[in-house]
């Protein structure tokens, strides 16, 4: 072989690596941004959780607090209500920490959209 093509073939093999390489770095940034689109979904999810809790908690205390007469006989329901309120706390505290920790690389991909509560 003659050394222009022995240049050509490495040039050639080197575009090559590249090109692959490039290939990778692609692929790995379109997983990536795919994996932060995801775990950006499931913390907006999970601040809408956490504000919708707020409100229902707050609505809550107020009518707790309200006087006597505006009691409704359902106090037990309110205290059940309260229960599920706090086990909902519970379950999207969790998942924020896990979402913190990394989301998706810790097993953790799915926010309980339909989460057990306590009857």
């Amino acid at each position: 072989m003659n050394d222009y093509v022995k240049i050509r073939v490495s040039a050639l093999e080197k575009a090559e690596v590249e090109a692959e390489a490039l290939l990778r770095s692609t692929t790995m940034n379109a997983v990536l941004r795919e994996r932060l689109f995801a775990d950006k979904q499931r913390m907006d999810l999970a601040f809408s959780y956490a504000e919708n809790i707020a409100e229902i908690r707050d609505s809550l205390n107020k009518l707790m607090t309200a006087p006597v007469h505006y009691k409704i006989v359902f106090i037990d329901d309110l205290l059940k209500i309260n229960e599920r309120l706090t086990a909902l706390e519970e379950q999207s505290a969790l998942f924020m920490q896990k979402m913190a920790r990394g989301g998706v690389e810790n097993g953790y991909d799915e926010f309980p959209t339909n989460p057990r509560l306590p009857d």
